[in-house]
């Protein structure tokens, strides 16, 4: 078990807390608001919401193609 480990803020943009990650060569920070604790980050978690990003875009191209159709 790892007693030091990095953190991510709550404020801090996903792409800061993603080099933090890599830099650590960690899967998985936890999520500290003001000092406590609030959630986990995972690598996971990050490709499922890159998997709902891109369905939303695609969906959106779809809408407005048959708009114009």
């Amino acid at each position: 078990m790892n007693r030091e480990f990095v953190t991510a803020d709550s404020h801090e943009m996903l792409e800061q807390a993603l080099a933090t990650m890599r830099a650590a060569k960690c899967r998985s920070v936890p999520v500290l608001h003001d000092g406590k604790l609030v959630g986990l980050l995972t690598m996971d978690h990050v490709g499922e919401l890159l998997m709902i990003h891109t369905a939303l875009q695609q969906a959106q191209r779809t809408a407005k193609l048959a708009q114009h159709n």
